[in-house]
């Protein structure tokens, strides 16, 4: 590879999480049901947290009660 060819590697970090969430999980000794089902909500969790900060996304708790008032 040349100095000015470079190549980049993209990695969705969602699965990364999940598959650390499943080693550290199976190395506390939990069962692989239960550190595959750890690892997703691990990954889900981290996932909304970043939607809220960006804001694409609101709780249901503050979203409901305008709703209601609409109607």
């Amino acid at each position: 590879m040349t100095e000015k060819a470079q190549e980049y590697l993209s990695v969705n970090r969602a699965a990364v999480l999940a598959l650390r969430a499943v080693v550290v999980a199976q190395c506390l000794g939990f069962d692989r049901e239960e550190t595959l089902t750890m690892g997703r909500v691990v990954a889900g969790v981290n996932g909304y947290a970043k939607d809220r900060a960006l804001g694409l996304c609101h709780p249901h708790g503050q979203t409901l009660p305008k709703e209601r008032k609409k109607r």
